[in-house]
């Protein structure tokens, strides 16, 4: 099976055919144990790829810890070297080409990995499918939950706005740990250990419900996804409701609901307050610093994702408005003749209009009619 990367070449002619012969050149110093391809392109710094043609080397595990003489170098013949990890896709499909064109039909053409002509596989197995193809996973139409009601909320909220790393992770410990009751999440990815430790014994005696996705490894990562699972499920017991997300990509999922990816990053604190983020709950995203308060976290900070969050409460957005609902069947049981035209002549004159009319929306909102 063809895609449309497999056929475009990643730099200019002259460099390409500059960076063939150094690779030609030096297989030597190239072909280290847990180098996976070699290839054309361009060099990276800090995340961001540069005009710089290079030699990209991509590897099993990039690390620092390596031995001298496995080391890959900086340069070879005047061309720069960039060391890049594969994702578990990648490196299936550099390992066992065969394997991986059973299963990219089922793949959504945003998961597909980038395929180049140049790029020279230096540990291919298979030249033959071992399993038979795989059918695509079966999909399910998305569904909300029957009450959930998603009508535009206008309320008075208080709102904290912040950004990681200046503020992630000494606003975010301390709304987990005023968490009373119960806790609902739903991220896509979850693979800070100092987060976890922090929700583990926060939410000690309390419940937590969490519906988590399984993307590739974070490269900030102290455990993997499945790992902060086990985790909660044993420090937590009975107390955790756990699902793994309904997504394509996810190998845990039977089905999928979404294609290949849930990026959500939102929790529910006792149905009063949530946090909702641009980021997860990696030491990326939440590294546990705080140069606001402390100047020697500064320069750890410079290296951190800009994220942006917010801490809003609202019982209206976060939950209690069944509450008032229910509160309300039990007003109207006592006086069946109350309406919103009405009230007034019930509860007697607001000194300011305005008051009384934020009174009413509130009272509409929770079900009494007009």
């Amino acid at each position: 099976m063809k895609h449309s990367a497999d056929a475009v070449p990643a730099v200019d002619a002259k460099s390409a055919q500059a960076i063939e012969a150094a690779v030609a050149a030096n297989q030597a110093e190239l072909q280290k144990p847990g180098v996976l391809g070699i290839r054309a392109g361009y060099k990276v710094v800090a995340g961001w790829p540069t005009r710089k043609p290079a030699i990209v080397v991509t590897v099993e595990n990039k690390k620092d810890d390596v031995a001298d003489q496995d080391r890959l170098p900086d340069k070879v013949g005047g061309i720069a070297v960039d060391v890049r990890e594969a994702s578990r896709l990648k490196s299936l499909e550099l390992k066992d080409p065969a394997q991986y064109e059973t299963i990219a039909h089922t793949l959504p053409a945003e998961a597909r990995v980038a395929r180049f002509p140049d790029e020279q596989p230096t540990q291919a197995t298979s030249e033959e499918p071992a399993v038979e193809p795989l059918v695509a996973k079966p999909t399910l139409p998305y569904a909300g939950p029957a009450d959930a009601n998603l009508d535009p909320v206008e309320d008075d909220f208080t709102i904290l706005c912040h950004a990681s790393p200046d503020a992630g992770w000494p606003t975010l410990s301390k709304f987990l740990a005023d968490t009373t009751e119960r806790l609902v999440v739903g991220l896509y990815d979850f693979t800070s250990a100092h987060v976890l430790d922090a929700v583990k014994t926060d939410l000690n005696g309390k419940h937590l419900d969490l519906v988590l996705d399984h993307p590739p490894r974070n490269p900030t990562a102290d455990q993997t996804d499945e790992q902060t699972h086990t985790a909660l499920a044993d420090e937590l017991g009975d107390n955790l409701d756990f699902a793994w997300a309904l997504e394509g990509m996810d190998k845990f999922a039977a089905v999928a609901v979404f294609p290949n990816a849930y990026h959500i990053k939102v929790a529910v604190r006792d149905g009063q307050t949530f946090w909702l983020s641009s980021g997860n709950w990696n030491n990326s995203n939440q590294p546990d610093i705080d140069p606001v308060n402390v100047p020697g976290d500064a320069t750890a900070a410079r290296s951190g994702d800009r994220d942006w969050h917010v801490v809003i409460e609202s019982a209206a957005l976060a939950g209690r408005l069944e509450e008032a609902r229910k509160a309300m069947m039990r007003v109207r049981q006592i006086d069946p003749e109350l309406r919103i035209s009405n009230v007034k002549y019930v509860i007697g004159p607001y000194l300011r209009a305005e008051d009384f009319a934020k009174w009413v929306d509130g009272l509409r909102m929770a079900g009494l009619p007009e």
